[in-house]
């Protein structure tokens, strides 16, 4: 791909609306998919723990890490055409096409979320709970205080691979996508379609710089300050 970009053409369709266009949605959906995806995540780890350090039945807490990591068995494509199927007579699907590629992405990168969430959400979740009894210290106190100070770094962590991960699927977008809803990626699908290959070459190089820029620059988030009650951790 680079060695195509150094020839020289094809440059200009970087400048054309389309381009810009599936720019935006591409940073919308993988930004609101990856936070989507970590959210959920988040809150996924929170009840394993939770069901780890007081149900004494342990396979218990096997159950929602089994749900959340059944998306991947089930391709993004494959969920896609289920909602299309499912929904169809009751909505105008390409009118909310956006939304739906969002939540698809989502479902299919919380695995991602939840592996790399789960095991420090238990360990700072175990290591505090004398002081969260003790000190009566529960709800969004508990997040803010006990939990987030040290999940901070691998939650955003997570975010950063669930975005980059919806900013290059090509999967659901081409269900849904139409001339107005497009991303990077269906965009570089349409241009090899008609066999504008400098073009595909230009675009393709860009979106591996845009995941690079996003991920590093989601991922260098923990490191920004701190929250007040830092100190508790």
């Amino acid at each position: 791909i680079i060695l195509k970009c150094l020839e020289g053409g094809g440059w200009e369709v970087l400048v054309q609306p389309g381009f810009f266009r599936a720019l935006k949605y591409t940073l919308v959906i993988c930004i609101v998919s990856g936070l989507i995806s970590t959210f959920s995540a988040l809150a996924l780890a929170r009840l394993i723990a939770t069901l780890r350090l007081h149900d004494r039945l342990s396979w218990t807490a096997m159950v929602p890490e089994i749900v959340g990591m059944l998306t991947l068995l089930v391709p993004p494509i494959t969920l896609g055409t289920g909602l299309f199927l499912l929904l169809r007579e009751r909505f105008d699907l390409f009118t909310m096409g956006a939304v739906l590629v969002i939540l698809v992405n989502a479902l299919f990168t919380l695995a991602f979320s939840l592996r790399i969430l789960a095991s420090p959400v238990y360990q700072q979740m175990k290591r505090f709970a004398p002081l969260n009894h003790s000190l009566g210290i529960a709800g969004l106190n508990q997040w803010r205080y006990v939990l987030w100070p040290g999940i901070r770094t691998p939650a955003c962590y997570a975010l950063a691979v669930s975005t980059t991960l919806s900013a290059g699927d090509m999967g659901v977008i081409a269900l849904f996508g139409t001339e107005n809803l497009s991303t990077l990626p269906l965009l570089i699908y349409r241009l090899l379609g008609s066999y504008q290959f400098d073009q595909a070459a230009i675009v393709s190089l860009f979106l591996c710089f845009l995941c690079l820029l996003l991920f590093l620059g989601i991922e260098r988030l923990s490191r920004l300050g701190t929250i007040p009650g830092h100190a508790v951790s």
